[in-house]
Order: structure tokens, then sequence, then C-alpha cells
């Protein structure tokens, strides 16, 4: 009987996505459980007002897709990040213009051996060089700590694909901040 009340008081996501569609009220546990972590990704990668935006259709698209969900996987966490990243590809032009910005931050400091480079410039540059396939998981892994199954499923893309694709951005991130 405790692990009913348990599961009463701390449904899983499936859970309170199932009932969503009867329970207003799940829906909202369920955002208020998710927000801050999807809004942290897409805020690092777009700024706060970015942000808002494509983190509102991103549970606007979860709540539409809602039966869609697959009610045996209990953490939907991945699965909302994959709804992010699909939504971040379409402002993936305003990302580069912000990676742009931070890595001009290089070319714009005034040259002398007393002046440090701000380390973000390289790494901003870096991401940028990125192809947008090895980029993405690099950064759910980064930026949303899932772990190397759940970026897959995320993406929806195999584990070993994704470990690849991490471990070729970071190879040539590790070449564009020792540049």
């Amino acid at each position: 009987m405790v692990e009913n009340a348990t599961a009463v008081n701390n449904p899983t996501d499936a859970e309170l996505l199932a009932s969503s569609a009867e329970d207003t009220e799940a829906f909202r546990a369920f955002f208020e459980r998710h927000y801050r972590a999807v809004w942290s990704f897409l805020a690092w990668r777009f700024g706060d007002s970015e942000a808002d935006d494509a983190c509102a259709e991103t549970f606007a698209t979860a709540f539409k897709d809602r039966e869609r969900y697959d009610d045996g996987i209990a953490d939907a966490r991945p699965w909302l990040l994959g709804i992010a990243v699909n939504h971040a590809r379409h402002h993936a032009r305003r990302e580069r213009k912000r990676l742009g910005r931070l890595a001009s931050t290089l070319s714009s400091a005034p040259a002398g051996p007393s002046v440090d480079l701000d380390p973000r410039g390289r790494l901003a540059a870096g991401l940028l060089a990125l192809d947008e396939r090895d980029r993405e998981p690099l950064l759910l892994l980064a930026l949303a700590d899932l772990s190397y199954t759940q970026i897959g499923e995320a993406l929806g893309i195999p584990e070993g694909t994704v470990r690849s694709r991490i471990n070729r951005a970071r190879r040539q991130l590790k070449e564009a901040i020792q540049e």
C-alpha cells in the first residue's frame, strides 16, 4: 500500500501524460517538473527571450502529441528534449548568429601579450564549426545532462551513433580551443 501512495503522490511522467487528457492539472505538474531543464537547455543556445518562445513551442508540441508518448518509458525528459531539439533546428540560424558574436570576441580583442583571450570565443567558434549532427548530441550531453541512451532516444538515433558523434565533436572542439 505504501507503493500506491507514493505513486499517487509522485506519478511518473508517463502517468502524468496519460492522465492529462482528463486532468489538466496532470499536464501542469508535468510542465512544472521539466520546464527548468528544457528552458535552461534552450537558453544556453539562444538566450533568454528566444528560449521562452522555443520552450513554449516545445511544451505545446508535447501537449498536442502526448497520446503518442510511449507509456512504457517513465522519464519523458529525453522525449521533451528531442522535441526541443527539433524546435531548435528552426531557430538554428539565430543560434549561428549568437555563436558568431561570441566567436568574434577573438577577433575584436586587442593584440598584445597581456591580453587574456576569452575562451568562450574559441569554444563558440568551435561549436559553430561543428556539423549540426555532431553539435546536437554534444549539447544534450553537456547542457541537459542526458545519458548516451537518452540522447539516442531524444534524437532517434542508435547509442553507438551518439557515442561516435560526441567523440568527433569533442575532438574537433579540442582542436579549435587549442589553436
